[in-house]
């Protein structure tokens, strides 16, 4: 308020006046573009390194399937294994990936990786699909009951949905996975120990700890073979 009296009695009221007309009446919407060309701009950029990091992703998602499908590849044909362009389909590269593991020559392991794995792994992906489909009806047949009348038994439901079948799906489907994905990784060993013997423990921890190593270490380890039938220790 000091202030303000200080204004006015530098300047006469009638100038006063017209200060404060002039801020009263000036036109701010000019202000309005700006703010809305800041947001425009920033979400543009938003854009683009949304669009950076997913062209990134991509690019590191299709050199990990060429890197694992040739090295997959060639590792199947060092060692004689029939139709080795298993390697470029999906989940039948899974059983590809057991019989590598199985090796080749008088030693050839009898133990049946690859079946088993592409059996877990399609009863993995079956599991899972039924269960998220159960959990979707269930969810929108809650939703869809749900009035102003019964809200509160309708969100009771919800609450009890949500602490049992969403969470006995979710651990069922996550220890599903679990099982197929250290039953994975044993067989990824052997193939490790095919590919690079004594190394094959080194391999699998960093494959472990880093799995996008994976489709780098068996593609630099495809022409590495042992001759087959010392293939397997």
């Amino acid at each position: 308020m000091d202030k303000i009296y200080e204004i006015y009695e530098r300047y006469s009221a009638y100038e006063f006046e017209e200060i404060l007309d002039f801020y009263a009446n000036y036109d701010y919407s000019q202000y309005d573009g700006i703010k809305n060309a800041a947001a425009a701009a920033g979400l543009s950029w938003a854009i683009a390194i949304a669009g950076f990091i997913a062209l990134i992703a991509v690019t590191l998602a299709i050199l990990s399937y060429v890197f694992y499908s040739v090295g997959l590849f060639k590792t199947a044909k060092n060692l004689g294994i029939a139709a080795p362009w298993l390697a470029f389909i999906p989940v039948a590269n899974l059983y590809l990936l057991g019989r590598v593991a199985q090796g080749n020559g008088e030693k050839k392991r009898k133990f049946p990786f690859g079946w088993i794995l592409l059996v877990l792994s399609l009863v993995a992906a079956w599991a899972e699909s039924l269960m998220s489909a159960s959990v979707a009806t269930g969810f929108a047949n809650l939703i869809s009951g749900m009035t102003m009348e019964n809200v509160v038994v309708s969100l009771e439901g919800l609450f009890t949905f949500i602490g049992g079948p969403l969470v006995t799906s979710s651990l069922t489907i996550a220890l599903i996975g679990l099982i197929v994905s250290i039953f994975f990784y044993i067989t990824l060993y052997y193939v490790y120990k095919v590919c690079a013997g004594e190394c094959a423990p080194l391999y699998l921890a960093v494959s472990v700890v880093l799995p996008i190593f994976i489709p780098f270490f068996l593609f630099s380890k495809r022409n590495s073979l042992r001759e087959k039938e010392n293939a397997i220790e």
